[in-house]
């Protein structure tokens, strides 16, 4: 009985209210309406599944190759040649040289007296001529010989010499013993009157069966800056007389150093071209002297070993180390992080100047 009452109360209520209701669930609905519609958090996008990039394998110009020396593309026979390493005259009135715009690494520094002299390595380069031509230095023979190179000089240093006569690990292209590949300028003053060519230089390596492929030890080139550095749009090499003092300047045009020594823009004999390097390496070691018959103020040039370097690149100057462990290895150039430094497409310029000379080294953000 209680039951049936319950139910009746609740029909009566109904009956009385029955707006009321159909209003509260109108309401109701609208309400659900505008959550699902509006406020309801929306459903994650469907997941697609990752497209990965499609790896870009560069595509050499045909008949090109990347150069193990200089990182840029080459003709794939000159790729295959040994490099040519040949000792060239820097004293005053032997400038401007020959061939050195066209050089793909040099590396320079000090004989006697202040004196300092270059070896420029050719293999990129088909046609050239180079020098004033010069004698050899123990020192750079190890230099030489980590890129496998032909070395030319005009006869050397005793020690020199005598490396050369015993020694497997360098072709030793003399003029002494090879005077078919050099010629003498009537117009200039010996000894800085002795020339050669790539082209002869060729014939003559063909000729002695010594053009086996080359085998050198590639560095890293890359278009990309390294993180960090400092500005330096000058760097300042102070090996000794203010006439052997070089500087390099960038240049934003060409988006490489240009070089200056004594004081005056190098350029190139044969063609007025600047002489510049995409890369240039201060290379800090010991310097001693070295006494030698009837050679006053020769000196020892550690090229075997290891210290301290700076690599300018990009107009930046960055601090690094230099290993050679042996007289065959390659010099490793290292980054302030111990990790190979990434050079700069284009020709190197190695400067090797003494460890103890004050402010040997310099430069500036200007």
């Amino acid at each position: 009985m209680v039951e049936n009452k319950t139910i009746e109360i609740v029909k009566a209520f109904c009956r009385q209210n029955i707006w009321i209701i159909l209003a509260l669930v109108v309401l109701t609905l609208n309400i659900i309406l505008v959550y699902v519609n509006f406020l309801a958090p929306s459903s994650p996008p469907p997941v697609v599944p990752a497209v990965p990039e499609p790896v870009v394998v560069e595509q050499a110009p045909e008949g090109m190759v990347r150069s193990s020396l200089i990182g840029e593309y080459i003709a794939e026979m000159s790729a295959a040649r040994r490099p040519f390493a040949v000792m060239l005259d820097d004293f005053p009135s032997a400038r401007p040289e020959s061939g050195v715009s066209n050089a793909d690494w040099v590396w320079e520094t000090l004989v006697e007296g202040g004196v300092t002299r270059v070896m420029a390595v050719f293999q990129s380069a088909d046609s050239a001529t180079i020098g004033p031509v010069r004698s050899a230095r123990e020192y750079f023979l190890p230099l030489a010989s980590e890129l496998n190179a032909i070395y030319v000089h005009s006869g050397g240093s005793p020690a020199a010499l005598q490396q050369l006569a015993t020694t497997k690990m360098l072709t030793n292209a003399d003029e002494f013993a090879n005077g078919s590949a050099f010629y003498r300028r009537a117009n200039l003053v010996a000894p800085h009157n002795l020339f050669t060519s790539i082209e002869k230089l060729t014939t003559l390596s063909l000729a002695k069966k010594w053009n086996t492929p080359a085998e050198v030890s590639a560095r890293q080139f890359s278009d990309d800056v390294p993180a960090g550095g400092e500005a330096a749009k000058t760097a300042t090499i102070d090996f000794s007389l203010p006439s052997y003092r070089v500087t390099w300047r960038w240049d934003d045009v060409h988006g490489r150093y240009l070089r200056f020594v004594g004081g005056v823009e190098a350029t190139d004999r044969e063609n007025a071209n600047k002489v510049g390097a995409a890369t240039v390496v201060v290379e800090l070691t010991k310097v001693a002297p070295a006494p030698r018959v009837n050679v006053p103020a020769a000196v020892s040039v550690s090229t075997v070993g290891e210290g301290d370097a700076w690599f300018f690149r990009n107009g930046k100057a960055f601090t690094g180390r230099w290993q050679k462990k042996s007289a065959s290895s390659a010099t490793a150039f290292l980054d302030a992080n111990g990790q190979p430094f990434t050079f700069a497409r284009g020709s190197v310029w190695v400067e090797v100047a003494s460890a103890s000379r004050k402010n040997v080294v310099s430069f500036s953000a200007e």
